[in-house]
């Protein structure tokens, strides 16, 4: 069962990241880490973002997924062996808050998986395609062999993309070793634990950051990772959407931005095991350039802020500008080529236009912001069971409370603790940019830049959500108010969570008229391949159609599943495929190979085009 099957493989995932982890800090500290919850999230952080690093330097080596995945676990499994014992992942008593987060991030796999329980699907019709592409290519070649989609490959394109405009392959990455750990053959089977196990480590670094950034006590910053659990959040939009890279980077991020509050912090420039940290902030940096290189500016403005304040208040300038400078250097070590790629694709990506248009008003962004904003599917639609009224409410009582924290802080704490002050400051100005000084790409009469505004939200959720909590912290009864709230949000939030995932899920179902269209799609995958007949398929739309709004992604998908299997098409209104071929015009009447080519056509079919057989997935055998 698939839903069994992804959450079995999100907790194998967990315990690996987190062994090899505790072994990396091991190896850090020169000693056992301590044994905090804290310590124990960085283990998971960390040993994530090695495995990508190291994957990621493997394929760039010249070695496949299908060698490098199994060597990395081997290696890790000894370093682990070797450095750690029993009692450095478990504490010998029972502590509360060491077993709820876990927990909690198990309940936010499950919140995602029950796309599979319920709809036997997660949302492919999105940019999943690419990430899927690649990981299926990076098992077998290295990620710098060029990719060639020419002339019957389309599949290749979204590799050859990534290949040609540097794009960030941290995401990529991990997909590919996960996928080459696990007893499956494609990378759809695996993808939906990786996106659980996205979602569970925002989870911890939500928690971290309440710790770390703003030094809430656990009761708080459980409540907050609570809130982050069930609020149909940017968290489950990036995850529902397939934005794989985009919810990685939010956990590492923030963890990157926790780690260098808490060293900041200390009033020594060499505190105990300051080396250890040094090199899990240039690995944060690391972690940050390699899966999601548009967000490194952003965290190289905030740390460059906080690193300027603490140069102003201490008379040791030129010892902190040495470690700023070391800390850069592993940084560039660590990062290896992605140092390299991450200007050229950001130059590309500033003149790229993509997303679509957020049709929100300024209200309802701050509504995204703090996780009550219903999707873009089901705009209409009251999630929560409240109407538009008490959303409005809603968020403007959210946002006295933040404006309280935030104030609050400033006046007591900004001095010595200036980076969650400065990411609000950098994100609300980024915002304010975008809003003010750019005009609306989709709608040239407006001003705006929507989706530039969109992705800012999402970027800001977590410090935006603690935000919130440590307002909560500063009232009265404020123990009450958190528990209260987090019962309330919890409770509203369920049914939320399953429509979203009927929402993210009817784009396929209705296309492939199944309701397990994976297994349609993987029908009828074998059916063409094991054709003793055919030796080339072509797709084509039908111009009578009520589905061509969603005949890309379904024709993408249907080329996935048919490599390495020859196909054709007409790939010019296809931007991902059409844009990395040759000849993103071909069709049957072109090829080399004249006879025996298969013609597939989207289904409804005209009532006069003959056709030969039905097939799974709403496709049709057209004749000649």
């Amino acid at each position: 069962m698939w839903f069994l099957g992804s959450f079995t493989a999100t907790c194998i995932i967990a315990i690996i990241s987190l062994l090899f982890g505790n072994a990396l800090l091991t190896v850090l500290y020169r000693s056992h880490p301590p044994r905090t919850l804290e310590i124990q999230i960085c283990s998971l952080l960390v040993g994530t973002g090695t495995f990508t690093l190291l994957f990621g330097m493997a394929s760039y080596l010249g070695f496949s997924g299908k060698f490098t995945g199994p060597t990395l676990l081997a290696l890790a499994l000894i370093l682990t062996i070797y450095f750690s014992t029993k009692a450095s992942f478990f504490r010998n008593k029972i502590d509360f808050y060491y077993y709820a987060l876990p927990g909690l991030c198990i309940i936010s796999a499950l919140i995602f998986l029950q796309t599979l329980l319920f709809f036997h699907a997660f949302d492919p019709y999105s940019d999943a395609f690419v990430y899927l592409s690649v990981s299926d290519y990076l098992q077998q070649f290295p990620f710098l062999q060029p990719a060639n989609p020419n002339p019957y490959k389309p599949m290749l394109a979204a590799v050859l993309l990534h290949q040609v405009t540097h794009l960030r392959m941290g995401a990529n990455f991990f997909l590919a070793f996960v996928q080459s750990i696990m007893p499956v053959t494609r990378s759809y089977e695996i993808y939906p634990a990786v996106i659980a196990w996205g979602l569970m480590l925002n989870i911890s670094a939500i928690y971290l950051a309440c710790r770390w950034m703003i030094c809430l006590p656990r009761f708080f910053a459980l409540g907050a990772a609570i809130l982050a659990t069930f609020l149909l959040s940017p968290l489950y939009f990036a995850a529902n959407t397939g934005f794989l890279p985009m919810l990685y980077a939010s956990a590492f991020l923030t963890y990157l931005l926790s780690i260098s509050a808490y060293y900041l912090r200390k009033n020594s420039l060499y505190p105990k095991n300051f080396f250890a940290l040094w090199i899990q902030i240039a690995l944060g940096l690391s972690f940050v350039i390699s899966i999601y290189s548009e967000l490194f500016p952003v965290a190289f403005l905030i740390l460059s802020g906080a690193f300027l304040l603490k140069l102003i208040r201490t008379k040791e300038k030129l010892q902190w500008i040495m470690i700023g400078v070391a800390i850069f250097l592993m940084t560039g070590l660590f990062a290896n080529i992605e140092i390299y790629r991450m200007p050229l694709a950001l130059m590309i990506q500033l003149k790229a236009l993509v997303g679509w248009n957020i049709p929100y008003s300024i209200a309802q962004f701050w509504e995204a912001a703090i996780g009550i904003m219903p999707m873009q599917d089901l705009p209409d639609t009251p999630l929560y069971g409240i109407g538009t009224r008490t959303y409005t409410a809603i968020a403007i009582t959210f946002g006295l409370i933040f404006l309280l924290g935030l104030s609050n802080f400033v006046r007591k704490r900004f001095l010595r603790d200036p980076i969650w002050v400065l990411s609000i400051l950098l994100y609300t100005l980024m915002f304010i940019c975008f809003a003010l000084f750019f005009k609306n790409p989709w709608l040239p009469e407006h001003l705006g830049q929507t989706w530039n505004m969109f992705k800012i939200t999402n970027w800001a959720y977590p410090v935006v959500l603690i935000g919130i909590v440590l307002g909560i912290y500063t009232l009265p009864k404020r123990k009450y108010i958190l528990t209260i709230l987090v019962i309330i949000g919890s409770i509203l939030s369920l049914k939320a969570h399953y429509m979203a995932a009927e929402a993210a899920t009817v784009g396929i179902r209705s296309s492939t008229y199944s309701d397990y269209p994976f297994e349609a799609y993987t029908q009828l995958a074998e059916m063409i391949k094991n054709s003793q007949k055919t030796s080339l398929a072509e797709l084509q739309p039908n111009s009578n159609s009520p589905e061509l709004g969603r005949y890309t992604r379904n024709r993408q998908l249907l080329a996935y599943f048919l490599y390495p299997y020859p196909v054709a098409s007409d790939w010019r209104t296809d931007g991902t495929i059409g844009s990395n071929m040759s000849h993103p015009d071909m069709t049957h009447s072109d090829l080399s190979i004249k006879n025996n080519q298969l013609i597939l056509v989207l289904q409804p079919r005209s009532p006069d085009m003959p056709i030969t057989a039905i097939l799974p997935g709403g496709w049709y055998i057209k004749k000649d």
